[in-house]
């Protein structure tokens, strides 16, 4: 169950009438009314904000446990789902949870992260499983009718990752020397490249503020750092 707390004092709103099965890094997102939409091993569920009764609920598959968190843009939330041969972005309504349609096949077996928007709209995912023939951070155009490849590049291995987009437009991803790429993202061009963040299979993290400085933690164990840069 996801139960909603008080804010003033902690005492119970309601609990859920669907049960959900979403790990910490799956997350929720939220519709502009406040609903929330989960993203679990086996569906996506969207619970009413007021009151914790199901506004939908719909199956789907995801490649890896506990990293099946969907990301959600205008009318639409995308989920990164398997398929024969690779993974596709699957695009479901936000009004009904239906499945409306799908990416151009990104090949490739497992995947632990999920996919991000960026803020015109275009879909992000970092497809990786630590194999230089399918590691990809791929960006996909939306019409509205269908979901185009709009540029891919190669990219580091990472898992249960977050990555960024700033307020100029600029998207943020870790390349295969594990530093961050600062990307242009009409053509994936690499604008900048950082120093000094370093690792390998680790959960890299990363937020951008409204001034364009960018944190980045690396999830290294036992050595985590978390590293602050200006845009360029």
């Amino acid at each position: 169950k996801i139960y909603a707390l008080d804010v003033v004092d902690g005492s119970q709103n309601w609990q859920s009438v669907a049960t959900v099965n979403a790990g910490a890094y799956d997350g929720v997102v939220f519709a502009p009314d406040g609903d929330l939409i989960v993203g679990d091993f086996s569906k996506i569920v969207r619970i009413n904000a007021d009151d914790g009764a199901t506004v939908w609920s719909t199956t789907r598959l995801c490649s890896v446990s506990s990293s099946c968190g969907v990301a959600l843009s205008g009318s639409a939330v995308y989920a990164a789902e398997p398929v024969g041969g690779g993974h596709v972005i699957a695009r479901y309504d936000l009004a009904t949870g239906v499945r409306q349609y799908q990416s151009p096949l990104m090949t490739g077996f497992t995947l632990q992260n999920t996919p991000m928007v960026g803020p015109d709209g275009t879909v992000y995912l970092s497809r990786t499983q630590h194999n230089a023939l399918t590691d990809f951070f791929y960006a996909f155009t939306d019409s509205g009718s269908a979901l185009t490849t709009k540029w891919s590049l190669a990219c580091g291995w990472s898992t249960f990752s977050e990555f960024a987009g700033g307020p100029d437009g600029s998207i943020y991803m870790i390349g295969t020397d594990y530093q961050i790429k600062r990307l242009d993202p009409a053509t994936g061009a690499i604008l900048n490249t950082s120093s000094g963040a370093t690792g390998g299979s680790y959960a890299p993290r990363m937020a951008v503020d409204a001034a364009g400085r960018v944190f980045y933690a690396n999830g290294v164990f036992p050595t985590s750092t978390i590293y602050s840069y200006n845009a360029d």
